[in-house]
């Protein structure tokens, strides 16, 4: 049976069906990824075999493979599959329990053929993945936790950042305004009319260009009195 396990392993990778003629054809199960909760891991996707005796008709199709695989004329390898099966129903006859490694085992309990799967991965993509063991509940909802609560710190920190630009923008732009009017008085200090102009030109004594030279009537001489002359200006 080592030469027909072979054959049937790569076949099962390759189809989703494999007929052996006169026996019965072994059917492939796809199965997505699911998470068992009882004993916490992940399974991956897998492609499970089973078998139906029913499809049994030839359509040729592992011959081909035979064929193909072994580089012999199509007639060739339908010889070789209805030896492997010749063997196998005589086996199976004699009462024996065959294995096909990594498809199943097979049983003939009055005259009932009886399939047990060996639950191997044909899906290429996950066959070499094992079952993933996933953390305690406990740890995953901390986990949770931690995240949500960093997630929130990080909003709440991008929040106050932004508060303080708009408030530093807003003192900003209180700060420019409160100078521009400062400035806008102080030139409305220097801008003045016709009629106030005057008040703020600076006001000096007026001095005449050509001296007055008061006259003096009275003539100082020795008869005279000092007072006499100071009365008379």
């Amino acid at each position: 049976m080592d030469r027909l396990s072979i054959y049937l392993n790569c076949a099962l990778q390759l189809n989703d069906c494999v007929i052996l003629p006169q026996f019965g054809g072994f059917v492939c199960r796809k199965e997505g990824a699911y998470i068992d909760e009882l004993n916490g891991i992940l399974v991956p996707a897998t492609k499970r075999v089973t078998f139906n005796a029913s499809l049994n008709h030839d359509d040729e199709l592992f011959a081909q493979y035979i064929a193909k695989r072994e580089r012999i004329p199509l007639y060739d390898a339908k010889c070789k599959v209805e030896i492997l099966i010749k063997d196998l129903t005589t086996r199976l006859d004699r009462e024996e329990s065959v294995i096909i490694t990594k498809v199943g085992t097979f049983t003939k309990e009055k005259e009932e053929l009886i399939f047990k799967s060996a639950e191997n991965n044909f899906l290429p993509l996950t066959a070499a993945l094992p079952a993933i063991k996933l953390p305690m509940p406990s740890m995953h909802v901390s986990a949770i936790d931690k995240k949500t609560n960093a997630e929130a710190e990080k909003r709440e920190s991008k929040f106050k950042h932004y508060l303080l630009r708009g408030a530093a923008a807003v003192a900003a732009i209180a700060l420019i305004a409160g100078a521009i009017s400062v400035s806008s008085d102080e030139l409305d200090i220097f801008k003045t009319n016709s009629s106030t102009k005057a008040s703020f030109e600076p006001v000096f004594p007026f001095f005449p260009t050509t001296p007055q030279v008061n006259q003096c009537t009275s003539t100082i001489s020795p008869e005279c009195d000092y007072l006499d002359f100071i009365s008379d200006l």
